[in-house]
C-alpha cells in the first residue's frame, strides 16, 4: 500500500498515522475523529463546519470550531509537514494519495470485486476480494466516537459483509463448493439473521449433495427470524425453497464459471451425501437454559407416546423441547429431525406435503422418487421411521389435523411437539402445558442473559422486581437482558429501570418499542392467538383480565360476574377455548389462572371500545 518512507493512514483495525512502519502518536479520541474525517476525504477540502458535525453531531458546544483548529494543529505537529495537512479558505485538505488510506484502498478493491462479478469474471472477483481482505484488519475506526465515525463504521462493516457474501458466491460459481460452504458457514455464525447468508449456505449445501441439510438450514432460519424478529423471510427465499424441493434450482449467477447443478445432485455427489443413515438436523441446544427442573425430571421422548409441549408465545416451549431432545440423543442413533411447522405464522402453517417431502429427503429419498399423493408420502415416511430409532421435533404445530399424517406410528421412533395450542383432541399423547418460570429461575435467567456485562448481584431484590415486570416469561426476560447488557447495566441502572417502569400498566408496550423486533414477538405472538379467538372468547378474556383475582374457580367467576362472558355466550365453551389456545391455565380441580402477560394483553383488549358491552368487576 505504501512505498518505503511514505506516509499512510490506517483506519481499519486501528487508527494511526504510519511513517516508515512506525505509528505516530495520535492519542486524543477527538483528534482521531478529525484525522478519520480528513483521511476519508483525502485530497479533497473538508469544511470546518463539516468537521464539527463529524465530531460532535448536530448540537456541538460553542468551543467546537476552536477545538477543531487545536486538533488540526496537533496533527500537523505529528505529521511534521504543513504541506500534508493544508488550510483551505473554509476548511482543510489532507494531501495523501487515496491508495495510502487503507479504508479508501479497501473501497477501491471492493468496487473492483463488484464490477468483476457483474461482468461474469469470477476469478477476477475473487482476486479483488482477496486484496480487500488483506486490508481488513479488524473493526473500522476503533475507539473513535461521533456520528461520522459511527456512520463510516457501519458502512465499512456492511461493505465487508457484502464482499464475504460475494466471495462465497464466486467460489460456488467456480465449482469450489467446499470453500464456499466453509465461507457461508462462517458467515451464518456471525450473521444468523441475514437472509442472503442463509440462502448462500443453503445453496452451498445443496450443491454439495446435502439436499435435506439445505432445506433444514432454511427451516432453522425461518424459526430464528420468527422468534427473534417477529418477522418472516422474503419471497425469494420461499421460491428457492420450492426449487430445491422440486429439483429445479436456478443458477444464482448465469455467467461464466457457473458450476451449480441444474438438477439435484445424486446421492453419490458431494463429500457428504444425503443418504447417510443418521440425519442430525436439531438446532443447537438452548443457550442459558434455566429452570424447568420438574419437567425435565419427569419427561423423556418415548416411541408411541408423543410429547406435546404447549403454552403461549415466549413461554419457552422450543427451548424445553430442544433441551429434552439433546438430553436423549443417544437413544436415537438413526437420526434426529427438526421440522418447523410454522403454525403461528400469519402466512399460514407449513403444508403437510412439503413437510413430508423434507423428511423423506433427509433419509435419502431422491427428489425424483418422492411419492405424489400426501397419503403415499406419509406411508413411505412411516415405513422408513418404523425401521429406525429416530427422534423428530415438530416445532410450532398449528392443529391436530396438521399432525395427523406426520407423527410416527409404531416402531422405535419418537416425537416431541410444541404448539401454542393444547392440541387436546390428540389421543395417546403426553400433554406438557408450560407456565411461567418460578421467580427464582426468572431472576437467574435475567442475570445470565446479561452475562458479564451486568455488574449486579443476582440476589439483588431489584433484579427480582425487574424479572417480575417481565411476567417471569423467558422471551420477555431475554429482551430485557439484552437491553440491560447493551446499556452496560449496573445495580443502579436496574433500580432505575424498575423505578421508571415498575408501575407501568403495560409491560408488553415497554418491552416492544417500535423497531425492537425481538421484543415485538412477545406481543405479536399474543396478538396472533387473540386474533384466532371467537368474539365471545375475546370478550371473556378482556373481562377476566380486569378482575382483581388472577386465579379463580368457576363458581367464584359465576358468582362475582354472573353474565360472564356475555348474555348469549356459553361460559364453559369460552373457558375451553381459552384453555385450548393457552391463554388460560388450569391450576387445579375447577380452578383457573390467567398467565401474567396474557393478563396484560387482555387489559389491552379491555381498553378497546368493542371489547365487551358490560362492566367488569
Amino acid at each position: 500500500m505504501q512505498a518505503e518512507g511514505s506516509l499512510s493512514v490506517r483506519l481499519i483495525g486501528a487508527v494511526a498515522v504510519m511513517r516508515d512502519g512506525v505509528a505516530l502518536p495520535v492519542d486524543r479520541p477527538r483528534q482521531r475523529a478529525v484525522l478519520a474525517a480528513l483521511a476519508l476525504r483525502a485530497g479533497h477540502s473538508v469544511r470546518r463546519d463539516e468537521l464539527v458535525r463529524a465530531v460532535w453531531g448536530q448540537d456541538p458546544p460553542r468551543s467546537a470550531p476552536g477545538n477543531v483548529h487545536t486538533y488540526v494543529s496537533g496533527l500537523r505537529k505529528v505529521l511534521g509537514s504543513p504541506q500534508v495537512l493544508r488550510t483551505e479558505p473554509d476548511g482543510y485538505r489532507f494531501d495523501v494519495p487515496a491508495r495510502d488510506v487503507d479504508a479508501l484502498e479497501f473501497d477501491r478493491w471492493a468496487d473492483r470485486a463488484t464490477d468483476a462479478w457483474a461482468g461474469d469474471d469470477g476469478e477476477a472477483c475473487l482476486a479483488a476480494v482477496a486484496e480487500a481482505a488483506r486490508l481488513w484488519q479488524g473493526v473500522p475506526l476503533p475507539g473513535v466516537e461521533g456520528p461520522f465515525a459511527e456512520a463510516e463504521r457501519h458502512k465499512l462493516d456492511e461493505r465487508w459483509l457484502t464482499l464475504r457474501r460475494l466471495r462465497a458466491q464466486a467460489l460456488l460459481a467456480s465449482g469450489r463448493i467446499a470453500e464456499s460452504l466453509a465461507e457461508s458457514t462462517s458467515l451464518a455464525h456471525a450473521h444468523p439473521l441475514d437472509e442472503r447468508v442463509a440462502m448462500l449456505r443453503s445453496r452451498s449445501l445443496y450443491c454439495d449433495g446435502q439436499v435435506a441439510e439445505a432445506l433444514a438450514e432454511l427451516d432453522a432460519f425461518r424459526r430464528r427470524l420468527r422468534e427473534e424478529m417477529g418477522a418472516k423471510p422474503g419471497a425469494e427465499l420461499g421460491r428457492f425453497y420450492e426449487q430445491m424441493l422440486t429439483g429445479e434450482v436456478d443458477s444464482e449467477h448465469g455467467g461464466a464459471g457457473t458450476a451449480k447443478p441444474e438438477t439435484p445432485p445424486t446421492p453419490a455427489a458431494g463429500a457428504r451425501a444425503a443418504t447417510r443413515s443418521g440425519p442430525a438436523h436439531l438446532p443447537h441446544g438452548p443457550w442459558g437454559f434455566v429452570g424447568r427442573d420438574n419437567e425435565l425430571a419427569g419427561l423423556a421422548p418415548e416411541p408411541g407416546l408423543p410429547l406435546v409441549i404447549s403454552g403461549h408465545a415466549g413461554i419457552g416451549k422450543s427451548a424445553l423441547a430442544l433441551r429434552l431432545a439433546h438430553d436423549h440423543l443417544e437413544r436415537f442413533p438413526d437420526g434426529q429431525l427438526y421440522v418447523d411447522l410454522a403454525g403461528s405464522l400469519d402466512s399460514g402453517a407449513a403444508p403437510v406435503a412439503e413437510v413430508l417431502d423434507r423428511q423423506l429427503l433427509a433419509f435419502g429419498v431422491h427428489v425424483d422418487d418422492l411419492p405424489g399423493a400426501v397419503d403415499q408420502k406419509a406411508a413411505r415416511l412411516r415405513a422408513l421411521l418404523a425401521a429406525r430409532r429416530v427422534l423428530v421435533l415438530f416445532d410450532d404445530a398449528a392443529d391436530p389435523e396438521q399432525l395427523a399424517r406426520l407423527l410416527p406410528e409404531g416402531g422405535n421412533s419418537a416425537a416431541i411437539v410444541t404448539s401454542r395450542r393444547r392440541l387436546s383432541s390428540l389421543r395417546e399423547v403426553r400433554s406438557v402445558p408450560l407456565t411461567e418460570l418460578s421467580p427464582a429461575s426468572a431472576t437467574e435467567l435475567l442475570a445470565d442473559g446479561c452475562g458479564n456485562k451486568l455488574d449486579v448481584d443476582p440476589a439483588d431484590p431489584w433484579l427480582a422486581r425487574a424479572a417480575a415486570f417481565c411476567g417471569h416469561v423467558p422471551l420477555a426476560l431475554r429482551v430485557l437482558a439484552v437491553r440491560l447488557a447493551e446499556a452496560g447495566a449496573d445495580a443502579d441502572a436496574v433500580r432505575g429501570f424498575v423505578n421508571e417502569q415498575g408501575d407501568h400498566e403495560d409491560p408488553l408496550e415497554v418491552l416492544s418499542p417500535e423497531g425492537d423486533g425481538t421484543g415485538l414477538s412477545v406481543l405479536a405472538g399474543l396478538e396472533h392467538a387473540g386474533a384466532s379467538l371467537s368474539r365471545d372468547a375475546r370478550t371473556g378474556l378482556s373481562r377476566l383480565s380486569t378482575r382483581a383475582d388472577q386465579e379463580f374457580s368457576f363458581d367464584t367467576l359465576r358468582r362475582t360476574d354472573p353474565d360472564w362472558p356475555g348474555p348469549s355466550a356459553e361460559p364453559s365453551a369460552v373457558l375451553d377455548e381459552l384453555l385450548e389456545t393457552c391463554l388460560l391455565d388450569r391450576c387445579g380441580e375447577d380452578r383457573y389462572r390467567l398467565p401474567n402477560l396474557v393478563r396484560t394483553y387482555g387489559r389491552r383488549l379491555a381498553r378497546q371500545p368493542d371489547s365487551h358491552d358490560g362492566g367488569v368487576l
